[in-house]
């Protein structure tokens, strides 16, 4: 998997936490990732850059949607939201790294050996080269219901990876 640099990106994965412990990755790729720390979570691109991380409560699940919407090099977003709440949003000149990082779903795998494991479940997770429309991302979240993989290739279309 390489993550595009300038251009729009989305990764996505329903969560569900068993603690509220350290750094914990979903998804991971080249510092790419949805992250949790203690009890926040969000999305970052390279060198830390997103929206402030928001609180989340151990066993409940989660749809989180994190999202790099390249505008014009100077004011692209870093963008997230967890099941249809506020859009959380960061204005940046930098760009996701694609590197040879492998990707890691629930681990950072590179620098080995892996750290930062999930404990909790992880489900439906997935990767699109393009921005999710907000009805795209409503249509997932299904009223907290989500949907399988059929119906989400049925909303989105093809290109999930």
């Amino acid at each position: 998997l390489s993550w595009p640099t300038a251009d729009d990106a989305t990764v996505a994965a329903w969560v569900y936490m068993d603690d509220q412990v350290g750094t914990r990755r979903i998804f991971d790729k080249d510092g790419n990732e949805i992250v949790s720390v203690g009890a926040e979570i969000g999305f970052q691109i390279t060198g830390g850059i997103g929206p402030p991380r928001t609180a989340i409560s151990v066993g409940t699940w989660y749809l989180i949607v994190g999202w790099f919407d390249y505008v014009d090099g100077t004011n692209n977003k870093v963008e997230y939201q967890i099941n249809a709440g506020a859009v959380r949003s960061v204005t940046t000149a930098s760009e996701p790294t694609d590197g040879t990082d492998s990707l890691g779903i629930g681990a950072e795998l590179s620098p080995a050996p892996a750290s930062g494991f999930w404990n909790g479940r992880i489900d439906n997770a997935f990767f699109i080269r393009r921005v999710l429309t907000g009805r795209e991302r409503g249509l997932i979240y299904n009223e907290g219901f989500g949907v399988d993989y059929e119906t989400l290739q049925r909303i989105i279309g093809g290109g999930i990876q």
